[in-house]
Order: C-alpha cells, then structure tokens, then sequence
C-alpha cells in the first residue's frame, strides 16, 4: 500500500488497520478481483482508470492491490 502525496510511503496492511485517522483506501484491481473480496471502505478504480481519480487532498489516500505492484503504479500516475 502507498499513502500518496508523502512520497508513496509503503505500509502493511496490519498497519492500515490499526490506523483509525480518516483515510481513502483506493483498490486498483480489477472489478472480478475486487467482488472476490476487498477492504470494506475501499474504492474500486482499476488501474487502467485511476488516472480519472479525483479526491480531497486534505485526506490520505492509500492504494492497494494483490502484490504490490498495481499500486505502485498507480501511485506514480496519483
């Protein structure tokens, strides 16, 4: 997971869970991947589309994904 806008700061996810602060959690897989199971506050924006996100730059937004490397992506295009 990165948390944009700080230097896509890598975290793990029991670190996401025990963050209880306001936050946008952005899942970047596809549509199938993300009905198999998913974050419950998480959005669906896969990467081909993430490019289009638009959110408030006030609140932290972490990525996810199944390894790593979506996320990584779309942080570089955040």
């Amino acid at each position: 997971m990165f948390k944009l806008f700080s230097r896509n700061t890598a975290i793990t996810t029991k670190e996401l869970e025990n963050d209880l602060s306001e936050k946008t959690i952005l899942d970047v897989r596809t549509p199938g991947e993300y009905r198999t199971g998913h974050i419950s506050n998480a959005k669906n924006i896969p990467l081909d589309k993430i490019a289009t996100y638009v959110g408030d730059k006030e609140t932290p937004v972490y990525v996810i994904c199944q390894s790593g490397m979506r996320s990584k992506r779309a942080a570089g295009i955040l």
